[in-house]
């Protein structure tokens, strides 16, 4: 047992000096079931992942609040439209009431 751990030694101390890899043990994996040896993984490859990751969520975010913003637009327009053809034209013959359940029940 202890030649198994001095011969994987030298390799972990390599893989601590790099100064480009940092390595994390990883807390629920195991190799093989063998709780003597945990597996390691790429800290850096992780953060980079998580950062492009949250890259994508904040665009893809972006894109779905201008296309809310662009429909809520398009709503509050033709609520508008309806009160004003109601309140200057009266070719409708609304109340208030039903000119703002319109307003509300056309909401997305």
């Amino acid at each position: 047992m202890p030649a198994q751990r001095y011969q994987r030694l030298p390799v972990m101390m390599h893989e601590c000096q790099c100064p480009t890899t940092v390595m994390r043990k990883r807390q629920s994996q195991y190799n093989d079931g063998d709780d003597d040896q945990p597996q390691y993984t790429n800290a850096s490859t992780l953060s980079v992942t998580m950062v492009v990751s949250t890259h994508e969520s904040q665009r893809k975010y972006r894109d779905d609040s201008l296309v809310y913003t662009i429909l809520w637009s398009l709503h509050l327009l033709s609520a508008l439209l309806v009160c004003f053809l109601h309140f200057f034209f009266r070719i409708y013959n609304f109340s208030i009431i039903q000119c703002l359940i319109l307003i509300y029940m056309y909401d997305f």
